[in-house]
């Protein structure tokens, strides 16, 4: 497997979205290419960055309400159409 492919399977492969066969190219490839290894090793530190909660925000009181009554007001409208003018 070349580096390209390797670089265009490593997103899927930290997400272990791959088939075992398809970890195993990639996992073969990376003990043996120190490039796609750091790009390996920099993508596993981001997922877990990014699975820390303190990157996460809380969602404002009434958000889910608030959008919610905007999709019924907007279904409310496309269902009964514009107000003819």
């Amino acid at each position: 497997m070349t580096c390209r492919e390797t670089k265009n399977l490593l997103n899927a492969y930290v997400d272990r979205e791959l088939d075992s066969a398809g970890s195993l190219v990639v996992e073969t490839h990376v003990r043996e290419c120190a490039s796609c290894l750091a790009d390996g090793e920099n993508l596993h530190g981001l997922a877990a960055a990014i699975e820390n909660a303190s990157l996460r925000f809380k969602v404002p009181a009434g958000l889910n309400r608030n959008v919610r009554a905007a999709i019924r007001a907007a279904n409310a409208t496309w269902s009964t159409g514009p107000d003819p003018a």
